[in-house]
């Protein structure tokens, strides 16, 4: 009988242990899931944070780019113009007076910078074509500013895709797993907002369990997109 009560108390030690170590191990599992949630939500705003600053990058190499293409556009008319211009006044000129001396072609050319009250930084890109002209700077003299920040979100609006693949690509390069929203301008401002989320699987509980969206972690991100110097930013401009 003492022998029977030994081997009975040595058997419930074995079910307590065992329950223990099966309490202990999804005791871990629990504290694995709650850091897995843990890192999930680093991730997603490391990936937001990420995917708002290359887009905010790529918005501004898009302006950028289409206001020194515009400046171009705009100058090369100007050129044409100018030159038109003197070639007519030299010919005037010369059926005016046979026997005169030829005109001076930089007086009449100064005489029509003055006229058209050109900026002197424009004036020196029209004479030197290497001349080193910051495209707002020229640009001021073609548009007013409102004029020059709506060719900035036209411009980026025209490129949306590339804004989009530039975010997209730091969304899965910082391991989330999609862009959901893409906004610009955000918040009364020239930002851009996006939204990231990123799939989390649990050792506790199957994904089967979940209803659609339930495992899912969503992280948001801002940035301002830089704006060039003089150029101020209007809501109702850049709609």
């Amino acid at each position: 009988m003492i022998h029977h009560l030994l081997k009975s108390q040595h058997g419930g030690v074995y079910i307590i242990v065992i329950c223990l170590v099966v309490g202990a191990i999804f005791i871990s599992f629990i504290f694995v899931d709650m850091f897995t949630t843990y890192i999930s939500k680093n991730i997603s705003q490391k990936s937001a944070d990420a995917a708002a600053l290359a887009a905010s990058h790529e918005m501004k190499n898009i302006y950028e780019e289409a206001l020194r293409q515009e400046l171009r556009h705009q100058l090369h008319l100007l050129h044409n113009d100018i030159e038109q211009e003197i070639r007519k006044r030299l010919e005037e000129q010369q059926d005016e007076e046979e026997d005169a001396e030829t005109p001076d072609e930089d007086e009449i050319r100064e005489e029509i910078f003055e006229k058209k009250g050109i900026p002197q930084a424009v004036r020196e890109k029209l004479s030197n074509p290497n001349y080193q002209l910051d495209a707002i700077e020229g640009l001021t003299y073609f548009y007013k500013d409102d004029e020059i920040l709506k060719m900035m979100c036209d411009s980026i609006r025209a490129e949306w895709s590339q804004v989009r693949d530039a975010a997209q690509y730091y969304v899965r390069e910082n391991q989330a797993d999609e862009l959901v929203d893409l906004v610009f301008p955000y918040n009364g401002d020239f930002e851009v907002y996006v939204r990231v989320k990123r799939k989390i699987s649990f050792l506790t509980v199957p994904d089967q369990a979940f209803a659609a969206g339930q495992n899912e972690m969503y992280a948001e991100g801002a940035a301002q997109v830089l704006l060039p110097k003089g150029i101020t930013y209007r809501s109702k401009v850049c709609r």
